[in-house]
């Protein structure tokens, strides 16, 4: 996931993606999983783009909602 997304715990990970980010990260994942065991979930929350986060809830530690919008590189 290095290069798509942020790291939020074990194998919790957010990331902001282009439709075309979405194709490349799903293409390195699928030649990097065992086809037969492993499982990779993709979900999609909506457009990050001028939208609030309206809710997120946790127990325990406080999670650190990663910054979203437009990155220029």
């Amino acid at each position: 996931m290095k290069g798509f997304g942020s790291h939020l715990q074990l194998s919790v990970f957010q990331c902001d993606l282009t439709p075309r980010d979405l194709v490349d990260m799903t293409y390195t994942l699928g030649g990097l999983i065992d086809q037969k065991s492993d499982q990779v979930l993709i979900m999609d929350l909506g457009p990050s783009e001028g939208k609030p986060i309206k809710s997120i809830q946790y127990v325990g530690k406080p999670m650190t909602v990663v910054q979203r919008g437009a990155m220029i590189v």
